[in-house]
C-alpha cells in the first residue's frame, strides 16, 4: 500500500509542478527536462506516469476542471447564503481568471487539442448541470422560482454560459457588458423571476474577477 501511495504522491507532484510552470512559463516554453529538474527525478520516473508533455497537459487540465467544478460545489451547497446570490457564486467561480486557467485555456482552444477541449466540456456540463439543477429545484421547493424543466434549464444555463463567456469571445466583444445582460435576462425569465434579481450581483461580481 506504501507503494501505491508513493506512486499516486509523486504523480501529484509532478502535476503541482507542472501547473507551477505552465503558469509562469507557458505550456509551450516549458520542457519535460524543466519538469524534471524542478521535481528532481529521473527521466524514467516521468514517463512512468506520464508518456509525454501533452499527457502531462491533459491531466493538469482535468485536475483543474474538477478543482473549479468542486469549487462550485462547495458554494453551492452554503445554505448560508440566498439562493440568487449562491447561483451568480457558483456561476462565477466557473471562471478560470487565473494565470494558469488563461494559459490553460489558450492551450485547449488550438486545433491540435480539440478532442481535450471535448472532454473538459462534457465534464463541466454533466457535473455542473446537475449542480445547478438541484439548485433551481430547491428554489421551486421555497417558491422562489416557478421553472417546469429544472434539468433542462440548468442544461440550457451551462451551455449558453459555456459559449457565450468563452475567454476568447469575451477578449474580443466590443460590447460586453451587453452580452452578459442579455445572458442574465435570459436567466432570468427561464427561472420565472423578475427582471434584474441578479443583475446587480452578478455584474460586480465579473467586474471584480476582470
Amino acid at each position: 500500500m506504501r507503494i501505491v501511495k508513493e506512486s499516486e504522491e509523486r504523480r501529484e507532484e509532478i502535476l503541482d509542478v507542472a501547473e507551477s510552470l505552465f503558469a509562469t512559463k507557458g505550456y509551450t516554453s516549458t520542457s519535460t527536462n524543466d519538469i524534471i529538474d524542478r521535481v528532481g527525478i529521473a527521466r524514467g520516473t516521468l514517463y512512468y506516469h506520464f508518456k509525454s508533455k501533452e499527457e502531462i497537459l491533459d491531466a493538469v487540465v482535468l485536475r483543474f476542471t474538477d478543482s473549479l467544478i468542486n469549487k462550485a460545489e462547495a458554494i453551492s451547497l452554503d445554505k448560508s447564503i440566498d439562493l440568487i446570490d449562491r447561483i451568480v457564486l457558483t456561476m462565477t467561480s466557473l471562471s478560470s481568471d487565473t494565470e494558469l486557467g488563461k494559459e490553460l485555456l489558450s492551450e485547449i482552444h488550438k486545433n491540435e487539442n480539440a478532442l481535450l477541449h471535448q472532454k473538459v466540456q462534457d465534464r463541466m456540463l454533466s457535473r455542473v448541470v446537475k449542480i445547478f439543477e438541484r439548485m433551481i429545484e430547491e428554489g421551486n421547493a421555497i417558491g422562489y422560482f416557478n421553472c417546469q424543466y429544472p434539468y433542462e434549464t440548468s442544461d440550457m444555463i451551462i451551455t449558453y454560459s459555456y459559449i457565450a463567456f468563452d475567454n476568447d469571445k469575451m477578449e474580443s466583444n466590443i460590447n460586453k457588458e451587453r452580452l452578459i445582460t442579455g445572458f442574465i435576462r435570459n436567466v432570468e425569465k427561464l427561472l420565472s423571476i423578475e427582471e434584474g434579481s441578479m443583475e446587480k450581483f452578478f455584474c460586480l461580481k465579473m467586474k471584480y474577477q476582470s
